[in-house]
């Protein structure tokens, strides 16, 4: 029997889109903006305003062009997953409740932020302010250096804390960084990205 292909995308391969804000920030691997962070193909749609009705609609035409789930590679104050007719990676809420769910009753996440509050880790510094003020080159060493300072001095006051969950996709490249230096769990936007992938593309094992 000959096979069939049967159409109807403006594009195939990539079932994962992603929405990401327009910046100059550089977007080095391991952040979700930048394409190399992922063992296969996706899409983008570059947002001119970060609401909830611009990632709407270019979430809506993710999917129409071929997309078969859409996440987000910036932190955000709105969901979309009642609108949209297709699974969707939203915040930091639904990867939170996945780490703490793999963790014994009396450990803590340790979510580390740019603004720290009673339940987040500030990060406070170099890092931080490149990505506030949208600078357009970054010291790799200085930014990678502001976060390890920043779990170094949480591991030390906070002892319960079993795994780390970086909250800002910016983080993720130093993801390696703080594992090795604090020798802790690390989950990030990226990885979360990535198993949220497996499910619209689950892997084929020989039978």
């Amino acid at each position: 029997m000959n096979a069939v292909a049967t159409g109807g995308k403006s594009f195939y391969g990539a079932r994962l889109g992603l929405l990401v804000r327009r910046t100059r920030f550089p977007r080095l691997p391991g952040d979700p903006a930048n394409a190399r962070s992922f063992p296969f193909s996706l899409r983008y749609a570059v947002l001119e305003r970060a609401d909830r009705e611009t990632a709407l609609e270019a979430a809506g035409g993710l999917l129409d062009e071929g997309a078969e789930g859409i996440g987000l590679a910036f932190n955000a104050e709105f969901d979309l997953a009642d609108a949209l007719d297709a699974p969707f990676a939203g915040g930091l809420a639904a990867q939170r409740s996945l780490v703490e769910a793999m963790l014994p009753p009396d450990a803590e996440v340790g979510v580390l932020a740019f603004s720290g509050d009673n339940d987040r880790i500030a990060a406070s510094g170099y890092l931080a302010d490149a990505v506030a003020s949208d600078e357009d080159r970054l010291d790799i060493e200085r930014a990678r250096d502001s976060l390890l300072a920043a779990a170094g001095q949480a591991a030390a006051d906070r002892p319960a804390i079993a795994a780390w969950l970086l909250e800002e996709p910016e983080m993720g490249p130093f993801a390696s960084d703080i594992r090795a230096a604090t020798n802790l769990p690390v989950y990030d936007r990226t990885s979360f990205l990535a198993w949220f992938h497996a499910s619209l593309a689950p892997r084929v094992f020989p039978r």
